[in-house]
């Protein structure tokens, strides 16, 4: 399980712990970080210097890592799925004597390569660990923009850790590849964190800011997180749920993980659902909270909303309009129910097998 988040978890370490040899772990939903802004995950700043340790996304998508102290990498790989689950991994070790060794960027089990790289000197000192304020979902300053809004299942600092380097990139500590190819993420509760270490991980861990680490190093929670059973493993009632994309939005605002949609004013503003389906049977709710005419349904062609989105509102759907409770498939519009409003919440029933909707 995971949390979504618009809020901080936020530790000052009381004493130092390894400044050189760290490993910075998170389990996070694309969401927002694929829109073009700076967005935060991390940061562990120095107030007197200036300097932070950090890990986000800039406005190309991709992410930047600095190390505190003079180094910043930049992933050649973008971010670009917004309902995707990724297991990031920044390994630090200043210690080593290959510069291109001191920093280390992992992606789904994949040392990610790299479209810029400055890097730290030999036994340089970074604020990971340093008595400076750690954040995760968040940036020092309080700027709103670069809050993380999204989901995240675990969150970890390894105090004097290393790790990709036996092998070249060995991460079997943290997951390995299954026998079909995919990324499992392992249990690392046994790892060893080290004093300063901290391990956050399930949604009620996160959302309380609980070290389960052994060692805790508890974080305080400002601002809201919320635990969900959203998550990156199919366990019971836990799974990968389906959010609103950004990538399939026109004219419309999203927010708390995506679930939430503010439309800009205007006619045709819309969002789409982040995962597609062709067969089986599903089912999806929908809360509308404030004044408004929407239309709520399905579409055939989610690619269409962002340059044609009033081609796809009137003839690529089957929709269900609130002013009249009518409602139109493929354009052709016929009486079906009753209008509704604000408070109320429109169940969406498709049975792929029947070829029916409801």
């Amino acid at each position: 399980s995971a949390v979504t988040a618009l809020g901080d978890l936020i530790r000052t370490p009381d004493a130092d712990g390894n400044l050189r040899t760290n490993v910075i772990e998170i389990i996070f939903k694309g969401s927002t970080l694929i829109t073009g802004s700076e967005i935060v995950l991390f940061q562990a700043y120095n107030g007197s210097s200036g300097s932070s340790t950090a890990i986000q996304s800039n406005t190309s998508n991709q992410i930047r890592c600095d190390f505190g102290t003079g180094g910043i990498i930049v992933s050649d790989p973008v971010l670009r799925d917004p309902a995707a689950w990724y297991h990031l991994i920044f390994a630090i070790d200043t210690t080593q004597a290959t510069n291109t060794n001191r920093g280390r960027l992992f992606l789904n089990g994949t040392q990610l390569a790299l479209a810029s790289a400055t890097w730290p000197d030999q036994n340089t000192d970074g604020q990971l660990n340093d008595q400076v304020q750690h954040a995760f979902m968040s940036i020092y300053d309080g700027r709103d923009a670069a809050h993380f809004d999204g989901y995240m299942a675990r969150a970890a600092i390894y105090d004097g850790l290393s790790v990709g380097y036996a092998g070249a990139t060995d991460l079997s500590p943290f997951g390995e590849l299954t026998d079909d190819g995919f990324w499992q993420i392992n249990d690392v509760s046994d790892l060893t964190f080290g004093d300063e270490g901290v391990l956050m991980e399930g949604g009620a861990a996160l959302a309380a800011g609980t070290d389960s680490s052994g060692n805790g190093n508890d974080f305080t929670k400002a601002g809201t997180i919320t635990a969900t059973n959203d998550g990156p493993m199919n366990r019971g009632d836990f799974g990968n749920y389906s959010t609103m994309s950004p990538l399939a939005t026109h004219a419309s605002i999203l927010s708390q993980g995506n679930l939430n949609v503010i439309t800009a004013g205007g006619n045709f503003s819309n969002s789409v659902g982040s995962l597609g389906v062709s067969s089986g049977k599903w089912y999806f709710e929908y809360t509308q909270t404030t004044t408004g005419s929407p239309m709520i349904g399905v579409t055939a062609r989610p690619d269409l909303f962002k340059t044609d989105y009033y081609h796809n509102v009137g003839r690529e759907g089957y929709l269900y309009y609130s002013l009249s409770g009518i409602k139109a498939l493929n354009g052709v519009q016929s009486s079906y129910g009753a209008s509704f409003g604000n408070g109320d919440v429109i169940g969406v029933a498709i049975d792929y097998d029947a070829d029916t909707l409801i």
